[in-house]
């Protein structure tokens, strides 16, 4: 057997192999890469072996796993999902919204007996200004119409679906529930609505005696209750009737010096209702 020595293209480390081995593959000592054993070239060379290079420790190597394929993405089912969540978050805005929006209702001082303080009441109807009749501050030129009341508030048309006379306070409403949608009520100074059967009264701007005081209601367009008290300065002319029957016919015509010179004319007939009891005094603490 005759043997070569040949050299590491890697490392450079001499290597002893036999003459036979050529073309095959084997794996370096030192460096432990794969090389090809060259040709012998006929003649047989004794070589002193190198050096034992140090055995390579075998770390075994696990195979990476193969990655798992993606599931498609369900884009039409994501969509789904945002467009609920959309619709309920605006829902939440909206109820929100609409509870901050609602006015805190409370009876006034003329609330009526009977007529409960709500919220859902519907909103007030759009009833035409009179045009056969205007605001005025002269009482030989206010008109008294001859149908029904009517007129105009804080710029609306106004048209009275209810008239009360509780004790000494007149109130021509529209709307349901309370606070009304648009309301006037004049506080004459009388216990019982009975004592104003057949009494006539005149209020002029700038006159000495004190006049009734007016109260102007209306709510404004969030819906919320605004008033506006009057304790003079204003044109009123009224006549009652005779009471009868718990009902009081009367006619008016008032004209109040508001921005919107708000104004209202015309005949009613309004129920008469007991004063309100009054609550009594708290007793003082012992």
């Amino acid at each position: 057997m005759s043997e070569f020595k040949f050299a590491c293209p890697v490392c450079g480390q001499h290597i002893t192999a036999d003459t036979h081995a050529g073309g095959s593959s084997l794996e370096c000592p030192t460096c432990y890469q794969n090389i090809v054993v060259p040709h012998a070239s006929g003649r047989s060379k004794f070589i002193l072996s190198a050096a034992k290079a140090s055995k390579r420790s075998r770390t075994s190597v696990r195979e990476a796993p193969a990655p798992r394929p993606r599931k498609p993405i369900p884009w039409a089912a994501i969509a789904l999902l945002v467009a609920l969540a959309g619709v309920a978050s605006a829902g939440v805005v909206l109820v929100k919204k609409w509870r901050s929006d609602r006015p805190a209702v409370k009876p006034g001082l003329d609330s009526p007996p009977g007529v409960a303080a709500t919220a859902d009441a519907s909103p007030p109807p759009l009833h035409p200004v009179p045009t056969n009749v205007s605001w005025t501050m002269a009482l030989s030129q206010a008109v008294m119409l001859e149908g029904p009341v009517a007129g105009r508030i804080q710029g609306s048309g106004f048209r009275p679906d209810r008239a009360i006379l509780q004790g000494g306070l007149l109130l021509l409403r529209e709307g349901k529930g309370w606070p009304p949608d648009l309301a006037v009520s004049i506080q004459f100074p009388a216990k019982h609505g009975e004592e104003l059967s057949g009494k006539s009264v005149e209020v002029i701007p700038g006159q000495a005696v004190r006049p009734p005081r007016v109260i102007l209601r209306w709510k404004n367009q969030a819906g919320e209750a605004r008033h506006e008290v009057f304790n003079g300065s204003y044109l009123l002319r009224l006549g009652f009737g005779k009471a009868a029957n718990q009902r009081i016919p009367g006619k008016l015509y008032l004209a109040l010096p508001d921005a919107n010179q708000s104004f209202i004319t015309g005949s009613f007939e309004a129920e008469i209702k007991p004063p309100p009891k009054k609550r009594p005094a708290p007793k003082p603490a012992s």
